[in-house]
């Protein structure tokens, strides 16, 4: 069960605006394919610096996966009563802006701030026909640093590129929303699989089509 928990997908759902601004996040499932997983619920409030300030979530599994439904709790209390080191991900932030072609035969990620994504960062792309992830997922052949802008398409039934600063020559498919209600998902890879520093989300409708 560990091992699924660290391996669950986070949305922003909100940012609250209070003295320090606070992005609140909901889980919308796991990255681990093997997981007997039958729903996920809750939420994680995490403040502009980095730490989290609450988390509810709750992972139920089937009958016969020998686990009994669980909740996870966390909530930090007297705050600024204590000093706590600032957690690597707080340091490195990265705004990434993203725009799927109207034919939909690339996404395009635009870097509009924030630190320098660095040659061989590993990407998930994610539509209704595949999910190229783990060991097959796309990688920055060189930085992706801030003003560049990176295209990401498909080269195979189940494999994707990137190039940065130079449109594609050539492209396998395009991307398929699926239903109406259906998003493309692009968003940084580590650890073999977990949610990096972002996530773009295409939807149909939405102002990031061009």
């Amino acid at each position: 069960m560990e091992h699924t928990f660290e391996q669950l997908q986070f949305e922003r759902v909100e940012t609250l605006d209070e003295q320090v601004p606070v992005a609140v996040f909901e889980p919308t499932g796991t990255s681990d394919s093997s997981s007997d997983l039958e729903s996920v619920s809750g939420t994680v409030e995490i403040t502009a610096s980095g730490y989290v300030r609450m988390m509810d979530i709750e992972m139920v599994y089937p009958e016969g996966a020998n686990l009994e439904p669980s909740v996870y709790r966390y909530e930090t209390t007297g705050v600024g009563d204590t000093t706590v080191d600032v957690p690597d991900f707080a340091e490195s932030p990265v705004h990434i802006e993203g725009q799927l072609r109207n034919d939909r035969s690339w996404a395009v990620l635009e870097h509009a701030g924030g630190t320098t994504v660095e040659s061989g960062t590993e990407l998930r792309v994610t539509d209704a026909e595949s999910n190229v992830a783990f060991d097959r997922a796309p990688t920055f052949q060189s930085d992706f640093a801030e003003g560049d802008t990176a295209y990401v398409y498909f080269t195979g039934e189940n494999e994707a590129a990137i190039t940065v600063d130079e449109e594609p020559s050539n492209t396998d498919r395009t991307f398929d929303m699926g239903q109406e209600d259906d998003t493309v998902l692009v968003e940084e890879q580590v650890d073999g699989g977990r949610l990096g520093r972002f996530r773009v989300v295409f939807g149909e409708g939405s102002d990031n089509l061009y």
